[in-house]
């Protein structure tokens, strides 16, 4: 992989490369359709005009050591918009939600968990017909698949978050309400015992904010709307602010510093609730209903949206908090439930769902590219 760097365009290109770019300087690797490569030692320049995976394309352009000459009007595509000298604009066209699917998880599960540690999804725990341990190790730039060490409590419906690079499995159900707490290190493959939650509950939510980890909801033989919070350097616990609504089976998502839970179930029914939690003030607020009721759905956020997808359907919606407001997203490819999200370089991954499903589904969420003519 060469090294990349962003431009004001919010491009990746290489300008320093002391060799040309073959197939392998691809997505996977951050380039995109428009990232330029300078090869300084035989003085020539490429424009990548396919990014995709082991195939990517790049044209060789006039010029080399830092001067470019593009072809009179060669349109290229940017991510922002603007005056751009010797450039005229043409105008914009808006790249839809896409689905794909990716290699599938390697042993299918229900209520299993992802947590991403350096742009690889650890998918941990779940429902196998047993309670499981398993923890395997997906990497979307080569579309692979690892086992890893097994989690030491098997468990199903539990939550994880990380902080500083590790990944922490909390709660879930063992035959009955666990507060497990178990920290897994990706560098050295291992497992360790953490303090216990103070209420055990599974199908509950974990979120991550300023290195401490919201564990929220869930049911303890009843639907809870316990947040509780743990420091993992200070290795505690500590009671916060009751969520409004009790739930179970929700998701959560992180936003400027806000938690967002969403949807579930109150016991009585499947819910649409949308609740923000400040941890800075340790306070609750309602926010606009998701359009469509569910439970088992996952959530993932880009660009600060919230994706919330699946829960016995198909069903996308996305969440925008700065104008708390819901659109409809793209349908997924599969019908889902308790499915593991997660985001890898803004693409979203979401795995397996049930003891007979191991699909993996990548969504490429919508952006608006800006056209240029070169004069």
């Amino acid at each position: 992989m060469a090294t990349t760097t962003q431009t004001p365009l919010g491009i990746p290109y290489n300008l320093n490369a002391s060799s040309a770019p073959t197939v392998n300087e691809d997505a996977g690797d951050g380039y995109k359709i428009g990232s330029i490569w300078i090869d300084t030692t035989a003085d020539k320049s490429y424009i990548c005009v396919d990014a995709t995976t082991t195939a990517a394309v790049w044209l060789e352009m006039g010029g080399g050591g830092g001067s470019l000459t593009f072809p009179a009007d060669y349109i290229a595509r940017y991510e922002t918009t603007g005056t751009k000298s010797g450039w005229t604009y043409l105008g914009s066209e808006k790249i839809p939600d896409t689905w794909a699917k990716r290699l599938s998880l390697t042993t299918a599960r229900s209520g299993l968990t992802a947590s991403v540690v350096s742009d690889k999804i650890y998918c941990i725990g779940g429902d196998t017909g047993s309670y499981s341990n398993l923890n395997e190790a997906y990497d979307p730039s080569a579309d692979t698949w690892t086992t890893k060490t097994a989690m030491t409590t098997a468990r199903r419906y539990l939550a994880s978050a990380v902080v500083s690079g590790k990944i922490y499995a909390i709660g879930g159900y063992t035959g009955s309400a666990s507060n497990k707490n178990e920290e897994y290190d990706p560098v050295g493959n291992s497992w360790a015992t953490k303090t216990d939650m103070t209420t055990a509950r599974y199908e509950l939510t974990c979120s991550t904010v300023n290195g401490k980890i919201y564990a929220i909801g869930g049911t303890t033989g009843s639907v809870s709307k316990k947040c509780e919070e743990y420091d993992p350097v200070g290795n505690s616990w500590a009671t916060k602010t009751d969520m409004t609504t009790a739930r179970r089976i929700l998701c959560s998502a992180v936003v400027n510093d806000k938690i967002y839970c969403i949807g579930g179930d109150t016991g009585s029914g499947v819910s649409a609730k949308c609740e923000e939690y400040d941890p800075s003030s340790d306070t609750w607020t309602t926010k606009a209903d998701m359009p469509t009721a569910r439970r088992g759905c996952c959530a993932a956020v880009v660009n600060n949206k919230i994706y919330v997808m699946g829960g016995l359907s198909a069903i996308v919606e996305v969440y925008d908090p700065s104008t708390n407001s819901w659109i409809t997203g793209t349908t997924m490819l599969v019908v889902n439930i308790s499915s593991a999200s997660a985001v890898v370089n803004g693409k979203i991954y979401v795995i397996s769902g049930t003891i007979s499903n191991d699909i993996n589904q990548e969504l490429t969420p919508a952006t608006v590219l800006y056209l240029y003519s070169k004069d």
